[in-house]
């Protein structure tokens, strides 16, 4: 450190670079009494919060991100010469003397700067954000963890607040001052970032957290608003579930409602799925309305509900997971609980490739969300043994990642996994464009100007009959050597929050209030909508850009193009998602794309 001045987080006040400089001669000092080469100013930056080498600068303190080789073994050839284990090991202790030494020397100076930082807070102001989860407080209750982890003050609202032709209202509606000590953190949290110094990125180029939760949020705060500290009861929505001869609903819309139905299910309950909306009678609260994906847990015919299913349901009530007792089958509008719209559930056994060739990031976010959130045991298949693993045992298959080094027969067995019945879930344009190349499934990729001219060169070049003059007409222009590295990147999509327009009628869209979903793009490769007309449960805004940077063309290109693309075949499907939809773990708006997918797998058809 520094990273490259250019690349730094717009709320981290300028003397922290000034300290981060000063703190780096104390580390050039020590590595260079010992002959060690090094960089600053270089390829990284201070840009994304979520960094190690940001975070702390939103704090008032000084973050320091140190890199080296990666010592793969004992000994590993690099073009540097030998790398040693001992060696790095000796790097880091450097850096961790330099770090102690330059800390003791610049103590004044970086004790002044943290209290200046919280003293003067330009951050500081006044105003609330507003932000709620209609259906899911499940969500929300996890977004008020992330802030209240960070010392950042939430109340309730306590009174209707109309803005941006929203109304938030009361008691269901947290509200976020900006007149508190981490007012820089929640700022930087509530960010909107779309014009930039530089345009390259090492890291991602948002993270504006309202979105990441698919809350309904202000974007700027606004001037008043009557609140009242937040207390438990907020949250408090437990208590004893009263008894139905007729069954249990399930509002599909909380997110603690996708664990509750694999432990169910797990324990044999019979639960099934509403495909269509309704207003059922619900005993001691009169008529509520349920939408797509509501579950409804009855007994068999002639029978009484298990148990140990009664006891999941009672304990999860009182936990307060939205479930209510049913008074009747009869509904006065939408289907009726004996109806055929009611879709019977299986328990889906999910298995994913891992191990070499796969990446761990994203098999590593998607592994949490199941093990972590759902409860829900996966195995996880080394892609070394995947020719030997009979897939027929599983519902589902996730890939995040291509299957380039394996064998050929990977493609029919992968094929005769879908042809059977079972859900493949493939995630990621490389992913994608490996089953396409397979001939596994077909997809239209959209193509830069760029690409269309270096294609039809390629063309040309075949055809005997082009004249020089043509292939000329096709090359592009001459450009300076120097700037072949910004340019490319400029090309690059390294993190941008797109809006995403949901079919909430689709299986895949079950349990969602709006079609407006933002989603996390790290990919410039955009497909186009499928050819069956309902199997393009997601797709981009005609202006989909909603943070980040993203050069023109890619938004264009971006523009009303497939995010989601489901292509059924034979008794099974596969679902085509470019999107990481559970993104480092912290974009819980997008994660339940996924978990409909698993459990809502026999439903992934392609109407004719």
């Amino acid at each position: 450190m520094p990273g490259k001045p250019e690349r730094t987080n717009p709320l981290t006040p300028p003397i922290n670079q000034e300290l981060t400089a000063k703190l780096g001669e104390f580390h050039a000092k020590y590595f260079d009494r010992d002959g060690i080469r090094y960089f600053t100013e270089e390829r990284y930056d201070d840009f994304f919060m979520g960094k190690g080498s940001t975070y702390p600068d939103l704090f008032g303190t000084v973050g320091i991100l140190f890199e080296q080789p990666s010592a793969r073994g004992t000994l590993q050839d690099t073009r540097n010469g030998v790398l040693t284990f001992p060696n790095s090991i000796a790097n880091q202790f450097r850096a961790s003397l330099s770090s102690i030494e330059g800390t003791a020397a610049l103590k004044d100076e970086l004790l002044g700067y943290q209290r200046d930082f919280y003293e003067k807070n330009e951050a500081r102001g006044r105003g609330y954000y507003l932000a709620m989860a209609d259906g899911d407080p499940s969500r929300l209750a996890e977004f008020v963890r992330v802030l209240q982890g960070h010392d950042i003050e939430v109340e309730v609202l306590t009174k209707d607040v109309k803005a941006g032709g929203v109304t938030y209202p009361a008691g269901k509606t947290i509200a976020v001052s900006l007149d508190q000590t981490q007012a820089t953190y929640l700022r930087t949290l509530w960010n909107r970032q779309l014009e930039f110094e530089e345009n390259v990125f090492y890291d991602v180029s948002t993270w504006t957290m309202p979105w990441a939760f698919n809350l309904t949020h202000t974007r700027e705060p606004v001037s008043r608003a009557s609140t009242a500290p937040m207390t438990e009861a907020f949250f408090a929505r437990g208590g004893e579930l009263a008894a139905s001869d007729i069954g249990y609903l399930i509002d599909w819309r909380d997110s603690s409602s996708p664990a509750l139905l694999y432990a169910l299910l797990d324990a044999g309950a019979n639960v099934r799925v509403a495909v269509e909306p309704f207003t059922a009678s619900i005993v001691g609260e009169g008529e509520m309305s349920f939408g797509y994906g509501t579950l409804l847990v009855s007994p068999e015919l002639e029978e009484t509900i298990p148990e140990d299913v009664m006891t999941l349901l009672k304990d999860a009530a009182e936990s307060g997971a939205p479930i209510y007792p049913a008074a009747s089958s009869y509904t006065r509008t939408g289907i009726d609980l004996g109806s055929r719209s009611w879709e019977v559930l299986k328990l889906p056994k999910v298995a994913m490739v891992t191990g070499p060739g796969i990446s761990p990031y994203d098999s590593g976010e998607i592994w949490h969300l199941l093990d972590r959130r759902v409860k829900m045991p996966i195995t996880m298949i080394d892609t070394d043994r995947l020719s030997r693993v009979e897939l027929g045992e599983y519902t589902h298959l996730i890939l995040v990642s291509p299957l380039r080094s394996l064998p050929k027969s990977i493609k029919d067995k992968l094929d005769d996994f879908v042809d059977g019945g079972g859900i493949l879930w493939a995630q990621g344009s490389s992913t994608v464009d490996w089953l396409h190349d397979q001939e596994l499934t077909k997809v239209i990729w959209r193509e830069t100007a760029a690409e269309k001219t270096k294609e039809a060169l390629k063309k040309k070049h075949k055809d005997d009959k082009a004249s020089a003059e043509d292939l000329e007409k096709l090359l592009p222009e001459r450009k300076p050597f120097s700037t072949a590295t910004d340019e490319y990147a400029f090309t690059l999509v390294r993190g941008v929050i797109l809006e995403g327009m949901l079919d909430t009628s689709h299986p895949i869209g079950y349990g969602y209030e709006s079609e407006f979903l933002p989603v996390f793009r790290r990919s410039n490769e955009f497909m186009a909508r499928a050819e069956n007309p309902y199997s393009t449960p997601v797709i981009y805004a005609d202006k989909p850009l909603l943070s980040g940077y993203m050069s023109e063309e890619n938004q264009q290109l971006a523009a009303g193009s497939a995010g989601i693309i489901i292509d059924e075949k034979g008794d099974g499907a596969m679902v085509l998602s470019l999107d990481s939809v559970a993104f480092r773990a912290f974009f819980w708006g997008t994660h339940k794309l996924l978990l409909n997918a698993i459990f809502f797998g026999d439903l992934l058809e392609e109407p004719r």
